[in-house]
């Protein structure tokens, strides 16, 4: 993960010298100018790109006072009383240039500000904050905390460790993705990758060091222990003990609709010295994880008001919601809710006879999206797969989300007879199984979506279902990465964000390591960035990064709702989501660099598949714009200073991370408009960037199905491919349309990469061939 930024200090000289000062790893938050969109006010673009370079004279500035302070002590002032008093910085003083001057001023505060960061960093009470809680309205701070949470009694804290390396896991990640590096498909093993990144025992024994010095006076002596898997350090506290040490203050924390209390605090400091050992602590910011009585069934615990079957319009659609997976403790929030702003958009519908007249109809694909379509959009229709037996493809869906089985066999019996009773194959994870009792649109269109949409393309491979999360409390992208990485599970859940396993009143395990990922794996699902905080992102990210080592695939929808985050909300000038926000909100994991964003085209009306597509705009604007939380990487930086250069945004620059400097996204896009879906017995049109995700997936299983026939391996992370000069011409370029949002027409398509629709669409049959090669 990268270095967490010291918040309380991050917009000051001080926190800013210090950032400098730490090293930081590619291409996350190590960014020299204070992060976006934290600051009320707004810098200069000129302000903002002037800050690097001020930034490395103060790195090579920390550099030399740190290793004088190394040698000896008096060395370090000595050498800084001889450069004020004798050296060029006191001279340039006298010179009258008005110019000179000011120079001369910011390397003198340049190298205060470096003296001053290291004495505090070094000293054994210096402390800065480590992490803040990202503010949730449905949580409310009780006050009157003391008499509930009973603060002597003791508790169990966690301090997770810092994984080693991870400052060259893009340097690593490059040279097994870029076409040119010679290392090119050569994929680590997972005992490689777990080796490679745990954590250092340095890192065990300063943090361990740490607790053993300051509770050295407790009463009771307390008992440091170390994790299984060498990840965490453990130990028991009191609140008031914990308070002290983390230079904090504990809060009972009430939810307003379940009545449930958790025990957290607004921000909490360490010593700067353990900042390069120390992920996070638990509880901390995250919620503690407070356990259901073993008695506690599913029928005593508080839903949400809209209950199971309640009616409610939605954009001119009349749907049923989803049976409530209660917000209790330990459930997080819910990929898979039909509220929760992951579930494509609906209209009208069609009786079986109007469709099949129109199946293998061109004409029609500006109104109705089949099969045929996308095979002559895209130009694959006449690839037939040759090996499907040695290579996989897995789609992922978060319960309450379940395919409909009976709906899978009308659709293919209109498009795809040979495929009638053809099933995926079920992947159940913590507990997710494939419900075919509740049928709706909000429970079953994002799993029918993407099922009928990937697995006709690829057939006969046989695409795996990852089901994940239990009836009862669902699942996050968190709890997804437990099943596919064993070593991931040493990570804590948080269960403001994660699901709880063991579910006490559900699944009684949690799934580590269970799944063998897949070779492509496509994901239609997302969150706001601002929905979490720096640290869980940049965990989380660089586990896709870890996995792309592996040679996997990730593919995530780039949303709906244009520059706005899930359910339209932006971003205030203090950081929270609003409906009447106006700064844009870039959605996650999207905008992690480690893996491929999609966005959503259209065929316009009264056009063809044989006309250049749009940014698509009915019902859905494609998700896009800048991350405000992960750098640039480098395989993207040319295209981006090709898009500011040449098609700078007239946007307001306070509106949007316009630093230059932060991963744009989406990638590529496919179409996600009037796609033709069957659910409850009947034919509708689905519009999402939900759809374009499989179909992106269907045709690079197809590559890695052509690749496996001359001896190569799966394209595993493809974005260092895809932004080559060597796979240019694959890629359709859309020029048309914008992903409007937050009170703004948002961003447009212009030539070259834009983020609205990427790159653009694929041409199957120019990426085909020049895939093989490789």
């Amino acid at each position: 993960m990268a270095n967490v930024v010291p918040l309380d200090h991050e917009h000051s000289w001080i926190g800013w010298t210090l950032r400098a000062g730490m090293p930081s790893s590619t291409p996350r938050n190590g960014l020299c100018w204070p992060q976006w969109p934290h600051l009320a006010e707004q810098k200069s673009a000129a302000h903002r790109q002037d800050q690097p370079v001020l930034c490395s004279l103060s790195r090579l500035i920390l550099k030399a006072f740190t290793l004088a302070y190394c040698i000896h002590r008096p060395i370090l002032f000595a050498s800084f009383y001889i450069s004020i008093k004798e050296g060029p910085f006191f001279k340039c003083f006298n010179q009258k240039s008005a110019m000179t001057r000011p120079i001369c001023f910011w390397y003198l505060l340049l190298i205060f500000l470096g003296l001053f960061s290291l004495s505090w960093s070094t000293s054994p009470k210096g402390k800065l904050t480590h992490d803040k809680r990202i503010p949730n309205s449905l949580w409310k701070r009780k006050e009157d905390f003391i008499p509930l949470a009973e603060t002597s009694t003791l508790r169990h804290f966690k301090f997770g460790l810092k994984q080693s390396n991870l400052n060259t896991l893009y340097d690593e990640l490059i040279k097994v993705s870029d076409p040119v590096s010679s290392s090119y498909g050569s994929h680590w093993t997972p005992d490689r990758i777990r080796d490679h990144f745990a954590p250092a025992a340095e890192s065990v024994e300063k943090v361990s060091q740490w607790l053993r010095n300051h509770t050295s006076n407790f009463p009771r002596k307390r008992q440091i222990t170390l994790s299984k898997g060498r990840n965490w350090v453990n130990i028991q506290l009191t609140l008031k003990e914990a308070e002290e040490l983390l230079d904090t203050r504990y809060h009972m924390y009430l939810h307003e609709h379940t009545g449930r209390t958790h025990i957290a605090c607004e921000e909490y400091k360490l010593p700067v010295d353990l900042f390069e050992h120390i992920d996070l602590v638990l509880p901390t910011v995250h919620f503690d994880t407070m356990q259901f009585d073993r008695h506690t069934t599913p029928s005593k615990i508080n839903h949400l008001p809209e209950k199971s079957g309640e009616r409610h319009e939605t954009r001119g659609r009349r749907v049923f919601s989803a049976p409530a997976i209660s917000p209790v403790a330990g459930a997080g929030r819910r990929l898979g809710n039909p509220n929760s702003g992951n579930i494509p958009q609906y209209s009208k519908t069609f009786n079986p006879a109007q469709i099949s007249k129109k199946k293998n109809e061109l004409s029609h694909c500006a109104n109705m999206t089949t099969l045929d379509c996308l095979k002559a959009l895209y130009k694959f229709g006449n690839y037939q797969m040759k090996s499907p037996k040695n290579h996989s493809l897995a789609i992922v869906e978060f319960t309450p989300q379940s395919v409909i089985y009976k709906d899978m066999d009308q659709f293919f019996s209109v498009f795809s007879p040979e495929m009638k009773g053809a099933r995926p194959k079920l992947f159940p994870i913590d507990g997710g199984v494939a419900n075919q009792d509740v049928i709706d649109f909000g429970l079953n269109g994002e799993s029918n979506l993407d099922l009928q949409y990937s697995m006709p393309f690829v057939y006969p491979l046989n695409v795996s279902l990852y089901q994940v999360g239990d009836p009862s409390i669902g699942a996050s992208f968190n709890n997804f990465l437990d099943a596919l990485d064993a070593s991931y599970c040493s990570s804590p859940l948080d269960p403001l964000q994660d699901a709880i396993y063991p579910n006490p009143i559900g699944y009684s395990k949690r799934d580590c390591g269970t799944i063998k990922p897949a070779d492509i794996i496509s994901v239609s699902y997302g969150m706001n960035e601002a929905d979490a905080t720096p640290a869980y992102l940049s965990r989380q990210c660089d586990e896709y990064g870890k996995l792309g080592l592996m040679g996997i695939t990730f593919l995530f929808s780039s949303g709906d709702n244009g520059v706005a985050g899930n359910r339209g909300v932006c971003l205030s000038e203090d950081g929270s989501q609003s409906l009447v926000g106006k700064i844009f909100n870039p959605s996650f994991p999207g905008t992690c660099p480690y893996v491929t964003s999609v966005g959503a085209t259209q065929v316009a009306p009264g056009r063809t598949v044989h006309d250049p597509e749009v940014a698509c705009y009915t019902r859905i604007h494609s998700g896009g714009g800048f991350s405000n939380h992960f750098q640039l990487p480098k395989y993207q930086s040319k295209s981006l200073k090709n898009y500011f250069k040449n098609h700078s945004p007239s946007l307001d620059q306070a509106q949007y991370n316009s630093s230059r400097r932060t991963r744009g996204f989406p990638d590529v896009s496919a179409n996600g408009a009037n796609y033709v879906v069957a659910v409850d017995g009947k034919f509708g049109l689905v519009y999402g960037s939900s759809a374009s995700a499989p179909v992106i997936a269907s045709m690079l299983s197809m590559i890695n199905d052509a690749r496996i026939m001359v001896g190569r391996k799966p394209v595993g992370f493809i974005n260092p491919a895809i932004y080559s000069s060597y796979l240019k011409s694959a890629f359709n370029d859309i020029t048309q349309g914008a992903n409007p949002g937050c009170g703004t027409q948002g961003f447009s398509a212009v030539q070259g990469w834009d983020p609205v629709t990427g790159l653009g669409t694929v041409d199957f049959s120019k990426l085909l061939p020049l895939w093989e090669k490789l």
